[in-house]
């Protein structure tokens, strides 16, 4: 499962973090929404290792709002947070 997941600064401004933990090998996206549900950035499609992991996105190009973050891996695990980009 994606756990002790954490998405920080929040708000944001030039860059945000996602922290999180994953028990096993999986392949995982990481995108980013805006208010209307259209994705703005593929920030992240690869493949998670085992243990607490860390990645770090630019919002450049990215208009101040609210936008929701959201993680699945191949297995169908998810993680949804709403973030603010000021």
């Amino acid at each position: 499962s994606i756990a002790n997941a954490l998405v920080y600064p929040n708000p944001a401004v030039n860059y945000c973090n996602f922290e999180f933990w994953v028990d096993d090998y999986t392949n995982m996206d990481l995108k980013l929404f805006n208010a209307n549900g259209q994705m703005v950035k593929l920030i992240y499609y690869g493949l998670a290792k085992p243990g607490k992991s860390r990645i770090q996105f630019s919002l450049d190009n990215i208009n101040s709002g609210s936008y929701f973050l959201q993680g699945v891996t191949t297995e169908g695990l998810k993680f949804d947070q709403t973030i603010i980009v000021n």
